[in-house]
């Protein structure tokens, strides 16, 4: 039999961590000959068969997503909109020589007038689509082509503004942005200063988390991944993984790249509005075991020559010292996979 080191593994499990910490289920190395330090007191604790799960607690700080410039056309500023504000299409996003701008959903800005005798092309489309979400699609064909019944859509919309139906939608009129709702982030703009170039960027208006991971706890998130996260109030809320940034990306400085991150997507976003920007605890299962073999990570004995062994207390004799292998380690337990050990045994801890 190997010989043991009754030295014990005072086992160090971490697998409670908040930040960028390193996700570490580890075990402290024997120490070796004289170096052994003094074995402290110890006991009994029975081995039991149970239900194990090893879990995460991470940090996740609470963000809007990258804004987007958003860049106006000619003409006096007349009205801005304040950070925090939500707009949807159809609603005045700035004002322009006291005309209102209005938001529409598209991926690009207008860059003609769309109206009677235009050319195919995909601004049409876009102004189309806006139309029909706004509800003035009746009998209107959504595609890139400017017909009498786009024309009678786009009066139908400038009468419900009050504004003179012309049939034609030129870019001042409407800007573009990348959502149906979207957050004022900055104002750059200046009421009285000109209307081109940037005037304000924007966000989507829901909030979700960023963790910064080490490489191990990136090893161990995936997509999907269901968590929970604690709310200030004390609540715990659902969430998911969603997109893991494995960082590497250079930066100004070309010795630290960008560091490994993933997103947390709330399972509904209302719980997170108006509560700031705090960083909040996440908590992900990261693996488990059913029935599973379990011992005090305290009762887990170095061996000389590599690996672990318990000592199996024998009645009216020495303890038995027995190999093991360890599998599972969490909240400070270990499972035994292999080893002649069996349930209700008791096996010396030390403490």
């Amino acid at each position: 039999m190997r010989r043991p080191l009754r030295v014990v593994v005072v086992a160090t499990v971490m697998l409670v961590l908040v930040g960028g910490g390193g996700a570490t289920v580890a075990l402290t190395h024997p120490w070796s000959g004289q170096d052994a330090p003094t074995v402290p007191p110890s006991s009994t604790a029975v081995v039991e068969r149970t239900s194990l799960s090893a879990k995460l607690v991470l940090s996740a700080q609470l963000e809007y997503s990258t804004p987007t410039t958003l860049v106006g056309v000619e003409g006096m500023l007349t009205r801005l909109p304040h950070p925090g504000d939500i707009v949807t299409t159809g609603q005045a996003l700035y004002e322009v020589d006291g005309h209102a701008v209005l938001s529409f959903l598209g991926e690009r800005p207008l860059w003609r007038a769309v109206e009677a005798g235009v050319r195919d092309g995909p601004d049409v489309q876009e102004v189309e689509q806006n139309l029909v979400a706004l509800g003035f699609g009746e009998n209107l064909t959504v595609d890139n082509t400017f017909t009498a019944v786009t024309e009678r859509a786009i009066q139908a919309w400038q009468k419900s503004l009050g504004r003179e139906r012309t049939g034609v939608i030129a870019p001042g009129d409407v800007v573009m942005v990348a959502a149906a709702s979207v957050r004022v982030n900055t104002v750059t703009g200046l009421v009285g200063g000109s209307a081109a170039g940037a005037v304000l960027s924007y966000t989507d208006p829901g909030i979700h988390g960023r963790i910064g991971l080490s490489a191990d706890q990136l090893s161990q998130l995936a997509p999907g991944m269901p968590v929970s996260v604690r709310l200030p109030g004390g609540t715990e809320t659902p969430a998911t993984i969603g997109v893991i940034d494995p960082g590497g990306a250079p930066t100004a400085d070309p010795a630290k790249p960008t560091a490994p991150s993933a997103r947390v997507d709330f399972a509904d976003g209302s719980v997170v509005q108006g509560i700031g920007l705090p960083a909040l605890r996440v908590t992900v299962g990261v693996g488990g075991a059913e029935n599973a073999l379990v011992v005090p990570v305290t009762a887990l004995v170095a061996l000389a020559d590599g690996g672990y062994a318990v000592e199996v207390d024998v009645v009216g004799g020495p303890p038995r010292t027995v190999p093991v292998q360890v599998g599972l380690v969490a909240d400070s337990r270990a499972q035994i996979t292999a080893g002649d050990v069996s349930e209700n045994d008791r096996v010396v801890v030390v403490g």
